[in-house]
């Protein structure tokens, strides 16, 4: 290791390397540290400086408490420190290995940017849009996706969410403040009242279509279902697709009559409220599915026989460049 590190010192290569001189406090360290572990891992070396051009070797002139630096870090971190003589100069070196779970310093995650500077981990943020009849497909996209970027994603999802006597509503308006929605679109999400409520919430903001990751459902996927009689397939290519549409204006026109007929004040306060809700739902679905047909939407079998590894990458993406 030592002749590996004293090689990357004599080619001046940065590459999974900090270099310190004179000296750092423990807290610095451990934020190196985390960064490391969040990543592929990597070297913290002593006694070398750097000036951004050169890297010239000086000495290890301080001691580390290596107590104190765990101290600040999370208990499952690994990585181990080394004093060692070169050329008659005493220097060191920190090695902290990857890890397979998020290392934080005093309860923050870091990571490197571009620069090898340290900055703050800021998870990416993904509300998970689906049908309850597709419970198995979300089941199967949120475990790929969180496997895959490494603790570096948070899936808001209602049943990991919403404890009881919470509100519903509210919870869908908090579709608005995530950084993507994952929507798993069958045939019954786009009859869904919360589905397509919570697709019409996310559409009042204007950059809406940059948030969507669609996951298109087809007769195919049945093989993933206990219940092999439910419709899967969600009709957007063809002129089936406006069948969607005119489901909605039914289920407003009969909501519509039902206020008509009904004459007690509270009663007919909440049926116009749930029309207020169709009327909404009918002004959106059409353009939602125009999305979908203009093939924004991804098809299940696709990303399952990916691994899934097309979303991570979009999602880590988005972390990177915040």
């Amino acid at each position: 290791m030592i002749d590996f590190i004293m090689k990357k010192v004599e080619q001046s290569d940065r590459n999974g390397i900090i270099y310190i001189h004179p000296v750092a406090s423990e807290e610095t360290i451990s934020k190196y540290i985390s960064a490391f572990s969040n990543s592929e891992g990597g070297c913290i070396v002593f006694g070398v400086k750097d000036d951004g051009k050169r890297l010239t070797i000086r000495k290890f002139a301080f001691t580390i408490n290596e107590n104190m630096v765990r101290s600040f870090l999370d208990e499952h971190v690994e990585f181990s420190i080394v004093t060692f003589e070169y050329s008659g100069t005493t220097l060191a070196y920190i090695k902290v290995n990857k890890s397979n779970v998020e290392i934080r310093s005093k309860s923050v995650a870091y990571i490197f940017d571009k620069n090898m500077e340290v900055i703050e981990l800021l998870k990416t943020k993904v509300f998970l849009s689906y049908c309850h009849n597709d419970s198995c497909i979300a089941d199967i996209v949120e475990q790929k996706t969180l496997e895959n970027t490494n603790g570096r994603v948070v899936i808001s999802r209602d049943i990991n969410k919403l404890k009881f006597k919470d509100s519903l509503d509210e919870y869908m308006q908090t579709i608005k403040d995530h950084d993507y929605v994952i929507s798993i679109v069958s045939d019954g999400y786009l009859r869904s009242l919360n589905c397509m409520y919570e697709v019409s919430e996310l559409m009042r903001d204007s950059n809406y279509y940059d948030k969507l990751l669609f996951v298109i459902m087809s007769d195919k996927d049945i093989e993933h279902y206990d219940n092999k009689e439910v419709i899967v397939k969600a009709d957007v290519y063809s002129i089936n697709r406006f069948d969607y549409i005119s489901f909605w204006e039914d289920e407003k026109r009969a909501i519509d009559a039902k206020v008509e007929k009904i004459k007690n004040p509270a009663l007919t306060l909440e049926l116009t409220e749930e029309s207020r809700r169709r009327e909404f739902i009918t002004l959106n679905v059409g353009p939602f599915i125009e999305k979908l047909k203009d093939g924004l939407g991804v098809s299940f079998q696709n990303m399952y026989s990916t691994d899934f590894t097309e979303f991570a990458s979009i999602l880590l993406n988005h972390n990177n460049k915040t």
